[in-house]
């Protein structure tokens, strides 16, 4: 006979932690703190449940037999839980996780009374991550995770019938959660070139949470039925006429690759304020309050914000003249370069990727990578965040590009970038998401 088991555990994002001191609780991660104190007696017993990951059904037999307050409180304070990813829901049978849910949305829960009737199967999309397969939806306030697609192909299947009964205990009550978070307003746009487009905003806003891209592939649009209209234009037809020099104009960037002759730190540093640099401003302002220095810098962030980090990959000289590739941050405070170390291997696999990304025969000598912290933007601008963060890095890199031309180096913006590669080699890379790479010399 199979064992099963549906129970709560704490979730493994951000890596919540419950601290305890005397009779207070507090849940704490490294972006929130939940107190837990006003809860009393019933917070600690939910906290044991979670702690350990006792059965859902024995949670919901103890809070009904609550008081009406009382059990509407630990009811409510379960679904705050969910819904801000602190604890999930798993499913195992005979001690093999089949599936794992969380809440995606301060909307989400756990539990609560279920009124639609059937899931939005369209809009479910999967993909593959940390060696599970991961599903989500447009129109859902869920992730679930699967050990395999098999798992994944079974409950699909069960969200389609409309008869739930069909399946065990269990089943039903996954089937119910997963209900009890569809949103009937996130339904899809019915024409097919709205539809499209709606499709690609929803999965780019998902996907730039954390999502490995390197894949060799061209810019073209992905989801359209049909091919992009192109303009008809005879300068800039083939992909390198673009970067050509005349005696007339300037080219607005040019691709240039081991012909480079080295830049020096103080020089790399120059051409870094120029583009990131924090402003001290004087204000001018009569109040008191408002008289100190402010900090303003060289290109727009959403809500001054600022999630926007600065690194960039240098070729060096080793040992028998093998080169290597350095990485350094950008300080825009201190207006510094902080040495962070040999990248390794990567960092060949990345300037590699520059070269083909610019058709070139070699790559450049100088690589600067821009990289955005998603959740500093999403606890304030939510669905738009990927939208607002891709907006500061275009600033920024035109910043960049003026600093180039300031100084007289050369530069130019690569495609889409290898973002595995680039998260293993930066500090703290798994809560960035790369976001562009300009390659960059002085011309010989």
């Amino acid at each position: 006979m199979k064992m099963k088991r549906l129970y709560l555990c704490w979730s493994g994002y951000k890596s919540p932690s419950v601290i305890k001191r005397n009779d207070e609780y507090s849940i704490i991660r490294e972006d929130m703190s939940l107190d837990m104190t006003p809860y009393g007696a019933d917070g600690r017993v939910a906290i044991e449940v979670i702690e350990n990951s006792r059965g859902i059904g024995e949670f919901y037999s103890w809070a009904n037999d609550l008081p009406i307050i009382r059990k509407s409180r630990v009811i409510g304070l379960v679904n705050t839980l969910f819904a801000h990813r602190l604890i999930k829901l798993v499913f195992e049978e005979d001690d093999r996780r089949i599936v794992e849910i969380e809440g995606l949305d301060k909307k989400s829960r756990l539990t609560g009374k279920a009124s639609i009737i059937r899931i939005d199967n369209e809009s479910i999309y999967s993909y593959k991550e940390e060696g599970m397969v991961r599903m989500e939806s447009f129109t859902n306030r869920l992730q679930l995770s699967f050990d395999s697609f098999d798992d994944m192909a079974r409950l699909v299947a069960a969200l389609g019938e409309t008869d739930p009964g069909k399946g065990d205990s269990y089943t039903e009550e996954i089937i119910k959660i997963v209900k009890l978070n569809e949103d009937k307003s996130c339904g899809r746009v019915k024409e097919d070139d709205l539809r499209y487009w709606s499709f690609h905003d929803r999965l780019f806003d998902r996907k730039t949470r954390s999502w490995g891209d390197n894949i060799i592939r061209s810019g073209s649009y992905r989801f359209l039925p049909e091919p992009a209209p192109r303009s008809p234009s005879e300068i800039g037809s083939s992909p390198t006429e673009y970067h050509y020099t005349n005696d007339l104009v300037p080219p607005h960037s040019r691709r240039i690759g081991a012909e480079s002759e080295d830049i020096t730190r103080r020089e790399l540093c120059n051409v870094l304020d120029r583009a990131f640099m924090n402003i001290r401003v004087q204000s001018s302002s009569g109040s008191e309050k408002y008289r100190e220095r402010r900090i303003h810098r060289p290109y727009p962030s959403a809500g001054g914000i600022n999630e926007l980090s600065f690194f960039v990959l240098s070729e060096a000289e080793g040992n028998e003249g093998r080169s290597y590739y350095i990485l350094n941050k950008y300080s825009p405070e201190r207006q510094e370069l902080d040495e962070c170390g040999d990248s390794g291997r990567n960092g060949y696999l990345i300037a590699d990727y520059v070269k083909r990304c610019w058709q070139t025969e070699s790559p450049p000598r100088y690589i600067l990578m821009i990289a955005g912290d998603y959740s500093m933007l999403g606890y304030k601008y939510e669905n738009i965040s990927y939208r607002l963060m891709l907006l500061n890095a275009g600033c920024a890199s035109l910043r960049f590009y003026d600093a180039c031309r300031s100084m007289g180096f050369s530069c130019c913006c690569a495609g889409c970038g290898p973002s595995d590669l680039i998260r293993e080699i930066l500090p703290q890379g798994a809560e960035l998401t790369p976001i562009m790479e300009i390659g960059f010399g002085r011309g010989a």
